[in-house]
């Protein structure tokens, strides 16, 4: 059972976001092994890798709480609808209790797939959420090339293909070395574009 947890910030002080960004600096010394951390910008993840659920609970219940009282006593608090926790697991495996974490005096919801650095992660790493949101955007690109090449009111080959580049290339390069171990099924939808 590998259990991730997303969080976003808002600031309840009015001062600027590099005062965010200086004090979140030391928001990951509240992580300590065997969790790991993620911090960019105003994204916050941490994960832990466990077998043993009870464990895994215990030391999650530890750390949030830990991370409670840090931001509490800088001012900050977490968005209870942006803060999620998704639980991946093996198809195979028997099914698991499913924790119930808390932070700042919320529960934090269990999500099947969520988005983090603009990645889709999904509870049974498919990548199939992501791909087809993927797909949905390359193909709204697309729909204006489409619209830009009409033979005589369209814009020359050079252009076109510089829009495709920065329209459509640059989402199917972003991450593709993760989700391109999908499974072909999922990988196959973006054959189209």
């Amino acid at each position: 059972m590998t259990t991730l947890c997303f969080f976003k910030y808002l600031s309840t002080d009015s001062r600027s976001c590099n005062v965010l960004h200086i004090s979140s600096t030391f928001l990951p010394k509240c992580v300590n092994f065997p969790l790991t951390k993620r911090l960019f910008a105003d994204d916050f993840s941490i994960s832990l890798i466990s077998s043993n659920p009870d464990r895994a609970t215990r030391i999650l219940h530890m750390t949030l709480d830990k991370i409670t009282k840090w931001s509490s006593d800088r001012g900050y608090r977490f968005s209870d609808q942006k803060t999620v926790k998704v639980i991946f697991r093996k198809r195979s495996t028997r099914p698991i209790p499913i924790p119930s974490l808390h932070l700042q005096n919320f529960k934090i919801i269990i999500k099947f797939c969520t988005k983090f650095l603009g990645l889709t992660f999904d509870n049974n790493t498919t990548w199939t959420p992501h791909i087809k949101i993927l797909r949905a955007k390359c193909h709204n690109a697309l729909n204006i090339l489409k619209y830009l090449s009409h033979p005589r009111t369209g814009v020359s080959r050079e252009l076109l293909l510089q829009l495709h580049n920065s329209l459509t290339r640059f989402q199917l390069d972003y991450g593709a070395p993760i989700y391109s171990h999908s499974n072909k099924s999922s990988l196959k939808l973006l054959n189209t574009i």
